[in-house]
């Protein structure tokens, strides 16, 4: 994966870590100010088809939302995430940022 300017030669890409990726998106699901908001970010995360398990069973999306919702304390207060511990794997200098 490449991003082109202004007719340059491609650079590559910089993906973010799964750290840094599963921080921000779950900050931004339970976080979230309204469970409008909450949904949509969501469906900005997981596609609609995503396969997703629960305990070993299957979960759909649908049901993510719903559990996402039963969670928060009203439709207008979000919830407080707190990583406890975090854990980077080794960076590789091609697709990772520092």
């Amino acid at each position: 994966m490449s991003e082109q300017t202004n007719g340059s030669t491609p650079t590559p890409l910089k993906l973010s870590s799964l750290r840094q990726w599963s921080e921000d998106h779950m900050a931004a699901i339970f976080e979230a100010p309204t469970l409008e908001d909450a949904v949509k970010a969501i469906a900005d995360s997981f596609p609609d088809n995503v396969r997703a398990t629960l305990n070993g069973a299957p979960l759909a999306r649908s049901s993510i939302d719903k559990m996402v919702a039963v969670m928060r304390p009203t439709p207008q207060g979000g919830l407080k995430v707190h990583w406890k511990e975090g854990c980077e794997v080794a960076n590789d200098p091609y697709n990772r940022v520092s």
